[in-house]
């Protein structure tokens, strides 16, 4: 079954992975900025440590519920949906577990922080592979 489903473009996979930062950022700003930003008229405070830490736990929160919850009930993220792809299990093409899509989570922070400015910095083509057994494929 898995090998009659077409991987997924390095470009499509850049997209989606694009959508999905930006709607986890972006949601992690709306909920940082707004209540700072009724509180002190309007006058935003950048060095306030509230601010970036709610920055922060709003957007790793928003981004586990995307590529994590809304990828079990709906096999996809936000981004992925845009960019017409889904995760599936590499062993069966079915949906992946609870599990698997959190180590895939993971994994990618991990990717995120060592792997690319490593790439960057080398100028090295390096294209992520998929992890905990899981496959990026066309929906």
């Amino acid at each position: 079954m898995i090998d009659k489903l077409r991987s997924a473009s390095e470009a499509r996979r850049a997209f989606s992975s694009a959508v999905d930062g930006l709607v986890s950022l972006a949601c992690g700003l709306a909920v940082a900025v707004w209540p700072v930003g009724a509180r002190t008229d309007g006058d935003l405070h950048w060095g306030e440590p509230r601010l970036w830490l709610t920055l922060l736990g709003v957007t790793v929160a928003v981004s586990f519920l995307n590529h994590v919850v809304l990828t079990l009930v709906g096999s996809a993220s936000i981004g992925k949906l845009l960019g017409g792809i889904r995760i599936v299990r590499e062993a069966d093409a079915a949906r992946p577990g609870f599990a698997q899509m959190t180590r895939r989570w993971l994994w990618g922070f991990y990717w995120m922080i060592v792997i690319v400015p490593i790439s960057i910095a080398s100028q090295s083509d390096v294209n992520q592979e998929d992890m905990s057994g899981l496959k990026v494929v066309r929906a």
